[in-house]
């Protein structure tokens, strides 16, 4: 695999399954409740926030649907909700943000994991230098990140396929990644996380 700048080409890559699944199996869950920055529905939830509003998939699981539930206070999105908006109790939201803003939607993860019941499980650069890294991950008892090898790639929503270079071969982001956790069980989870590590990282508070 090669090395490979994902943020040069778009800002809507995709999760691959290898790095969500892992953590739906690690808090219980067969699909998170609410992907709260999507464009496609690559990720397993019951609800998406998009940016035309909040959506879910058919019953044959294709397909954006509008949620009638939201209708007359649609369009809204990730950066505007409430991200418990529908799921009312410990609800898990996934968050896969633009690289090119990162900054809004920290902070955002923030805000809600402080005021609502929800947890949010996100994938961005570790970008310790950073002031809304300091802000709202460093220096948040209610957060902890997971580093990442060099070794993740994302889906291209052209192909439906990982990245790929010029050469055809599937390509790695080339810088250092991590998954951060907002939530109220950050204690919780470091310290089951020190027993039983998921994707290959390492834990830190």
């Amino acid at each position: 695999m090669t090395k490979y700048n994902f943020t040069s080409g778009g800002n809507n890559y995709q999760t691959p399954p290898e790095i969500y699944k892992p953590i739906l199996e690690f808090i219980g869950q067969d699909k998170f409740d609410i992907d709260v920055c999507c464009s496609e529905p690559n990720i397993t939830a019951q609800f998406y926030l998009t940016q035309q509003g909040l959506a879910h998939l058919d019953e044959d699981g294709n397909g954006f649907l509008s949620s009638p539930v939201l209708q007359s206070i649609n369009p809204i999105n990730g950066l505007t909700a409430s991200w418990d908006i529908v799921i009312k109790h410990d609800t898990a939201c996934w968050m896969n943000p633009p690289y090119n803003q990162c900054d809004k939607w920290v902070k955002k993860a923030y805000r809600e994991t402080q005021k609502v019941n929800c947890e949010v499980w996100s994938i961005i650069p570790n970008r310790t230098e950073t002031k809304y890294f300091h802000d709202y991950i460093l220096n948040n008892p209610d957060s902890f990140r997971i580093l990442l090898r060099k070794e993740w790639s994302f889906i291209d929503p052209k192909t439906g396929d990982y990245c790929r270079d010029k050469q055809g071969n599937k390509a790695v982001y080339k810088n250092p990644l991590c998954i951060v956790y907002f939530g109220k069980r950050a204690k919780e989870y470091t310290y089951r996380l020190r027993g039983e590590p998921i994707l290959n990282g390492v834990v830190v508070e």
